[in-house]
């Protein structure tokens, strides 16, 4: 996420010392206004809420930023900006399934089916863990078994429309 930030040409890197090397390497090509409006977006969104919680911040920053950057014509400055936004919702489709060939193969198996036990244990024990928070300050009792095959639906959906997977939060 620091490359939007930063609006500097860094790479993804898969250990956190590359991250900083290339981050050290590209720190030079930051783009001054984007970073100014991303540090921008942030005091808004971490300052209104101290402000007043009932305060939308979310909603405020985009629309915000979105005006300003259209009044100042920040697109035309190189800051990258969203051109179109596609209308309705997006088609069916079966999700890729070329990449589990690959990941089924003997080498891969035991990698990929810890990681994937692994993201699925927490992300259901997120859900149960914000479940019973709420249900405590509201007087009603979470069911998991109820809560799991929720979880589970909602990100066979997500699937089938190029969704993200689907977790409970805190934030």
């Amino acid at each position: 996420q620091l490359k939007h930030l930063l609006g500097a040409p860094l790479e993804s890197s898969p250990t956190i010392q590359a991250a900083f090397i290339n981050l050290y390497e590209h720190i030079s090509q930051t783009h001054s206004l984007t970073l100014m409006i991303g540090l921008s977006s942030l005091v808004i969104f971490k300052g209104l809420p101290r402000v007043s919680k009932s305060i939308p911040a979310g909603l405020i920053g985009v629309v915000v930023m979105t005006g300003v950057s259209a009044l100042l014509g920040w697109a035309e400055q190189g800051v990258a900006v969203v051109e179109t936004i596609p209308t309705g919702l997006p088609n069916w489709r079966a999700p890729e399934l070329s990449v589990l060939t690959e990941l089924s193969q003997e080498e891969h198996m035991g990698t990929f089916i810890g990681g994937m036990l692994t993201i699925a244990l927490l992300a259901f024990m997120e859900a149960i863990a914000v479940g019973s928070a709420v249900s405590n300050s509201q007087g009603y009792h979470v069911k998991s078994g109820q809560e799991l095959f929720a979880l589970g639906a909602s990100n066979v959906v997500s699937a089938l429309f190029g969704g993200y997977p689907v977790a409970g939060g805190f934030s």
